[in-house]
């Protein structure tokens, strides 16, 4: 169980250390961002336009993040390692076609990346991919649509579901599931919800990723109207999932950029110490950038330069 006080620090890669604030249980606290320096992942050149974030994911120490052209025309999956202290960044492999779509989420598991395409019920929902060459390996499809992904534990994943109607209330539905190579299909296990009802009415209502890390589970959610704005559900999860349960929140976690301005978290992921990163799309697509948050809540100030 967590302490129902902790504290927060905001740090940025490049960055200085931002502000500091007290955390209370099912409360919320503010991770603003208030000095944009962090991991850039430059454009090709000039006139490239694979610009926006889609999924992220780490494994250790090493992460993988996706960026796509607008209409999902192309994408591009990039390698950051040491990601936790000298990042370097490596281009994998660039797509030019719209085989894995926005490319909206994406998982690590037994020497696989899993990539949630966030396509249609008829198309392919996930493509398992060999992350030294990225070679598409396998094409799964699914009569349920799958809007982002998260590895939970041994074979069995997280995916998001969308969003459904319970006594009249907005929740979240995610499902457990497994992926069969043989079939290419996608198996589920048993699902639970996230009411987030109020959130959507006051314009909450882009889910932008999952993550899954020591048993507390994370969702993102963009405010597209005052684009600046963005907030993080956190729930205990623990180690299995009880079916049908709807889950309470234990945290809502309030992340900003510069009023005013676009300021979009697009994907979340966690390293192996528990620290978190977010990619972040800018109204400048150039200062696109994944940030860094020390998810242990002390104040450990960055003076590096990468």
């Amino acid at each position: 169980m967590k302490e129902n006080i902790r504290k927060i620090s905001v740090c940025i890669l490049v960055g200085l250390l931002t502000i500091l604030q007290p955390m209370h249980a099912y409360a919320a606290t503010t991770w603003k961002v208030t000095y944009y320096k962090a991991i850039t992942i430059p454009l090709k050149n000039d006139t490239d336009t694979i610009t926006h974030f889609g999924g992220m994911c780490i494994t250790g120490t090493t992460a993988y993040c996706f960026k796509t052209a607008s209409g999902d025309t192309a994408s591009r999956l990039y390698k950051i390692t040491k990601i936790d202290d000298y990042p370097t960044m490596s281009i994998v492999k660039t797509w030019n076609s719209s085989r894995l779509g926005h490319a909206n989420g994406l998982a690590y598991y037994s020497n696989h990346l899993y990539v949630a395409t966030f396509k249609g019920v008829s198309e392919i929902q996930v493509a398992k991919i060999n992350p030294s060459s990225g070679e598409i390996v396998t094409e799964y499809k699914s009569s349920r649509r799958i809007y982002t992904i998260a590895h939970f534990k041994g074979s069995n994943f997280i995916v998001d579901e969308g969003n459904v109607t319970i006594n009249g209330k907005i929740h979240r539905k995610f499902s457990v599931a497994t992926f069969n190579d043989s079939s290419k299909t996608v198996s589920y296990g048993n699902c639970f919800y996230i009411l987030v009802d109020s959130y959507y009415n006051n314009g909450f209502v882009h889910f932008q990723d999952i993550e899954y890390d020591g048993g507390q589970f994370y969702l993102p959610i963009w405010n597209g109207t005052e684009k600046h704005k963005n907030i993080v559900l956190e729930i205990g999860l623990g180690s299995s999932v009880v079916n049908g349960k709807v889950y309470p929140i234990e945290y809502k976690n309030v992340i900003n950029g510069a009023e005013g301005t676009k300021f979009e978290i697009e994907a979340m992921a966690c390293d192996k110490y528990g620290d978190a990163y977010f990619s972040i799309d800018r109204k400048n697509k150039k200062l696109n950038a994944i940030y860094w948050c020390d998810m242990t809540f002390k104040m450990i100030p960055m003076s590096r330069t990468y």
